[in-house]
């Protein structure tokens, strides 16, 4: 007698051949959606960074700067009137953030001087947050009003520096424009 059909051995051969090759492509699919995620944000976090540079290093070579200071992690400076107060000035200040990894872009409209611009616990002070993922950052003044700018990315600025979080240096000198 001849039997049309597949017996249950087959059927369960095939299921299990099947399961295997479902989950070695599930597991490609997801390897590679989980390295694109991780691409998209460094690529986020390195555009966000030199668009950083670039804001800061714009405003600094365009601006009627009235008085110009920096520390290891702010740059500051003012337009407008004098940095000491009085008339009508704005304060800008850049403030590199270690322990949230962040930096900030604030700006202040009047008061008694420049540097009260990084004050953002006062709340005349208006916060931008303009990169995240920093890992460091500094601000020198040399060679009287060139300004030495760096700016450090990383995917995981908590962690070291190492295989899969590497660093991402942006440098720039600009010369402060009065």
């Amino acid at each position: 007698m001849k039997r049309k059909g597949f017996t249950l051995i087959e059927i369960l051969a095939t299921l299990a051949v099947s399961s295997v090759m479902f989950v070695a492509i599930a597991s490609v699919f997801y390897s590679v959606y989980v390295n694109w995620k991780k691409q998209k944000d460094l690529n986020q976090n390195t555009q966000a960074a030199r668009w950083a540079m670039e804001l800061l290093g714009n405003e600094l070579r365009h601006g009627n700067i009235t008085c110009f200071s920096s520390s290891a992690d702010q740059v500051y400076f003012s337009r407008g009137s004098t940095c000491s107060g009085g008339g009508n000035w704005q304060g800008v200040c850049y403030l590199f953030d270690g322990s949230a990894n962040i930096l900030y872009r604030c700006e202040r409209q009047h008061g008694s001087n420049c540097a009260e611009s990084c004050d953002t616990s006062n709340p005349a002070t208006s916060k931008v947050k303009l990169a995240t993922s920093v890992a460091g950052a500094s601000f020198a003044v040399s060679e009287g009003d060139m300004a030495d700018i760096s700016l450090t990315v990383r995917p995981k600025p908590a962690e070291p520096e190492g295989e899969g979080n590497r660093n991402i240096t942006f440098e720039t000198k600009v010369r402060v424009r009065n």
